[in-house]
Formats: structure tokens, C-alpha cells, sequence
């Protein structure tokens, strides 16, 4: 008869929309598992590239430089120990472009003693100075360091030792130590800050400051 008929077709296509239906929920299934592995791969890359970046900043952060001992002492003015070293008199402090040279014709001129007396008060106890044989027992183990202009402003150790930072300074003792100075890098007086001064003019000028206040 031919409702049974329309029964069993009915019944088919029943059965294969149900099984169309069932392939498609288990499409839509995977492709969210996909998905959800693919977002989850990528907050993973992203955690771990900000955790690298975090990482290298805060070793780059906490890297010290390495200076060596000859420049520690130099800086703690301490030049008996300066005295006593072999090598390091070469180091260029990468941040600065500072010597031993530098600390130490800076020390001898007063540089230091007036930066300090600027910013502390009372003022400082005087610092110890090293001796021009220090500065000759330097300049034999490094006459190239008195070629080195400093980052800050430029100068030379030459143009450090051409400075009269105030009424206190030895102009005899400043004489003694460019000559010196000089005898081991006679062109140094050709050489300029990035300002065009040389180290005569830096004398000059500082020099006629000094008595105009």
C-alpha cells in the first residue's frame, strides 16, 4: 500500500538527515578544538616572546660594566694602588670615555674638589692628589690615553690639565703636568673639543673667568 511506502522513504531521508547532522557537529568539533589549539599555540608564542623580552631587558639592565682594578682605584683615589698596577691603563670606560689619565690629572687640577664642594655641604674632606711621577708612571703605560676626549664635554686630559677650576689652583703644579703631558703626546694641543676649543683656549678662558668673578 502506499502509505507504507511513504513511511519507508520518509524513514530514509530521516536517517540521512540525521547522519548529514551528525558529520556536521562533528565538523564544527574539531574545527573548535583547532581553533582553540591554534589560539592557545599563539598566547603561548606571545607569553614566551614577552617573557624573552623581559628576560634580555632586565640582563641588559643589571649588566655591570668590568672595569678594572686600576680604574676602581683611580676613581677611589686611591694612587698608591694605582701605583701598583701592571695593566688597565688602557680601559676607555664606554659610557664616559674616561681613563686613569683622566681621573688623575682631574684630581691634580681640582676638578673633583670643586664638583664636590658644589654639591655637598659642608664641604668634603681634601682628597688625596697623585704625584706627577704617577702621572709619568701612567702615561709610560698608556702615552695613547692622553689623545682620549672624554664623552661629557670633549676634553683631553690635556684640556683637563689646561683648567683653572679656582683660586686654589697650582699654576706652577698645572705647568709641571702639561709639559709632561706633553712630552709624551706633543700634538695634543691640535686636538679640539666638539666645541672648537683648544687646550690653550680652555686656559685662557677659564683663567679670565676665574678673575673676572
Amino acid at each position: 500500500p502506499r502509505p507504507t511506502m511513504v513511511s519507508e522513504e520518509e524513514g530514509r531521508q530521516t536517517e540521512t538527515r540525521s547522519r548529514e547532522s551528525s558529520i556536521r557537529k562533528k565538523s564544527i568539533r574539531r574545527r573548535s578544538r583547532g581553533s582553540a589549539n591554534k589560539s592557545s599555540l599563539s598566547n603561548r608564542s606571545v607569553l614566551d616572546s614577552v617573557a624573552t623580552a623581559s628576560t634580555s631587558s632586565i640582563t641588559a639592565a643589571t649588566t655591570e660594566i668590568n672595569l678594572p682594578d686600576v680604574y676602581r682605584y683611580a676613581q677611589d683615589h686611591s694612587w698608591d694602588m694605582v701605583a701598583s698596577e701592571s695593566d688597565g691603563f688602557d680601559f676607555v670606560h664606554p659610557n664616559e670615555g674616561i681613563t686613569v689619565l683622566h681621573l688623575a690629572v682631574k684630581s691634580i687640577t681640582g676638578y673633583d674638589r670643586t664638583i664636590l664642594n658644589q654639591q655637598m655641604k659642608p664641604e668634603p674632606k681634601p682628597m688625596p692628589m697623585p704625584t706627577l711621577e704617577l702621572i709619568e708612571f701612567i702615561l709610560n703605560k698608556c702615552p695613547s690615553s692622553a689623545r682620549i676626549p672624554c664623552t661629557t664635554n670633549t676634553y683631553t686630559p690635556l684640556a683637563y690639565a689646561c683648567l683653572v677650576v679656582d683660586d686654589n689652583t697650582d699654576l706652577l703644579m698645572l705647568e709641571a703636568l702639561i709639559r709632561l703631558i706633553l712630552r709624551f703626546c706633543p700634538d695634543a694641543t691640535k686636538l679640539s673639543t666638539s666645541g672648537g676649543l683648544s687646550p690653550l683656549d680652555i686656559h685662557i678662558v677659564s683663567f679670565s673667568q676665574l678673575k673676572n668673578d
